[in-house]
């Protein structure tokens, strides 16, 4: 229960301090006090010292030292133990006064609790605590300084709220965009692509073209020596010698027409061995010259560089795709530029139809968007990674 009283003005020059009278209470409560391997029994507390039992069995505390304790309350079932030093005094007979000469924050507070407890019955709550029904006033030596109230509080009411503007406008911005865009779950700027293999054993020839090299359709790229061809061809040019000096034979001219016509035949699987462009591509790899090869083997790869052939995957969900269609503007973004670039939407496709290219691929879960993109396309990278938004 709380007492409140009018309080009339102090005269001026007249300072009222106001201090805790539990310090010098002393309540009953058991307790016990642990020195060493010894227990003694607890008679009284407060919020200074101690009062203990000190029997003729029991060994006297030393005098004029501090001595470490630990004590142990329980309240309501459960123990608290508090280590603290002390000050043995005398006191009445049988008894010993022992002044608490050191103890810890939380020790202290523990122990004012149980003080107030046995003399008020009740904790204070919050509120009192807020409103100052319970706190002491500081010393002089350990006040604390007064806050200024001026500016600062408008500073800091200004702040939360310019803060609380920003805040408000993104999320309205972001808002917008969700109900104006789509943006894809990932995309990459794509071409496709063509790998030249291998028909024959053999090995490249000194003559392939190099790496990051631009061709044109119908270009020379690569050729394949194929030693098993080569010694075929030697072997049917010395028949056809031998025949040419045995002109006397009457079937050699027979024989030469045959050993011709297969001459032919191996020059004609020479030239299939040299590879030409079908397309405006880029070189990505090429195999190093006099490499062994057989048949299957990668000789060449290529990727389109024309601007008809450069394209961007973007890929959306399901959902997404639903609101997409041919025509549909669009900003492309490729990695490591700031620059977006203008684009259109060239096809949505539900079924993903594989096809050597670079580029995305097929995901699980996700619909493969197709974009065109306005514009000149000569220094993009097929493969680079990009950031699509699509306008609704």
């Amino acid at each position: 229960m709380n007492l409140h009283a009018v309080a009339k003005p102090l005269p001026q020059g007249l300072e009222v301090e106001r201090r805790d009278s539990r310090e010098g209470v002393e309540v009953t409560l058991p307790f016990k006090v642990f020195h060493g391997e010894h227990c003694y029994k607890g008679i009284r507390l407060s919020r200074t010292h101690l009062v203990v039992a000190n029997d003729h069995e029991m060994p006297a505390f030393p005098a004029s030292q501090p001595i470490d304790v630990s004590v142990r309350l329980t309240l309501s079932g459960t123990e608290f133990v508090l280590s603290l030093s002390v000050m043995a005094n005398a006191c009445e007979p049988g008894m010993t006064k022992l002044d608490i000469a050191d103890i810890s924050e939380e020790a202290a507070t523990t122990l004012s609790n149980f003080v107030r407890i046995a003399v008020t019955g009740w904790l204070p709550r919050a509120e009192d605590l807020a409103k100052g029904w319970d706190s002491e006033t500081p010393l002089k030596q350990a006040s604390t300084p007064s806050v200024r109230r001026g500016i600062f509080p408008w500073l800091v009411f200004g702040a939360s709220a310019l803060l609380l503007a920003f805040g408000v406008t993104f999320t309205a911005q972001q808002i917008y965009y969700d109900m104006t865009r789509i943006r894809a779950e990932a995309a990459a700027i794509s071409a496709p692509r063509t790998d030249l293999i291998s028909h024959e054993y053999g090995s490249v020839a000194p003559d392939i073209v190099g790496v990051g090299a631009k061709a044109k359709p119908g270009q020379f790229l690569a050729r394949v020596v194929s030693d098993d061809l080569e010694a075929s061809m030697k072997m049917e040019e010395a028949d056809l010698a031998l025949l040419k000096e045995s002109e006397s034979v009457p079937s050699s001219a027979g024989k030469q027409e045959i050993i011709q016509g297969r001459i032919a035949a191996l020059e004609r699987r020479r030239q299939a061995l040299s590879y030409r462009s079908q397309c405006e591509c880029k070189v990505i790899w090429a195999a190093p010259p006099n490499t062994p090869v057989a048949p299957g083997t990668l000789l060449v790869s290529l990727v389109a560089s024309g601007a008809d052939q450069i394209r961007v995957e973007a890929l959306v969900s399901p959902a997404d795709a639903l609101n997409i269609s041919p025509g549909q503007m669009a900003t492309v973004t490729p990695a490591g530029s700031a620059i977006g670039r203008s684009a259109h939407v060239g096809a949505v496709k539900y079924e993903f139809v594989p096809a050597p290219k670079i580029g995305l691929g097929k995901r699980e879960g996700f619909v493969t968007v197709e974009l065109v993109i306005d514009g000149a396309v000569d220094e993009l990278i097929p493969g680079t990674p990009a950031d699509v938004l699509i306008w609704k």
